[in-house]
């Protein structure tokens, strides 16, 4: 869970009844009541928690893939660099 996340839900459970809540959606805000506000946090914060360890191993795989790539890349500029300056 994000820090954003717990510091909204902090701040939804300080909040009086008499208070108005709003959830920004794009650059729009809906009027939402706390109770509503509240669980649609919790569900939202449940998704990402649920799908948060796939995405991670997935990030992991993408920055490895990437690593190999550059390594691929240098070793073949190196090699041109060599043939090219063996020709000159």
């Amino acid at each position: 869970m994000s820090d954003n996340s717990v510091g909204s839900i902090k701040r939804i459970e300080h909040t009086t009844n008499q208070q108005e809540c709003y959830k920004k959606v794009s650059k729009i805000f809906i009027k939402k009541s706390k109770d509503e506000l509240k669980n649609e946090m919790n569900d939202e914060i449940a998704q990402y928690d649920k799908h948060y360890p796939y995405l991670e191993e997935i990030r992991k795989k993408l920055v490895d893939k990437l690593t190999n790539l550059k390594e691929q890349y240098v070793q073949a500029y190196d090699s041109i660099e060599k043939e090219a300056s063996n020709n000159s």
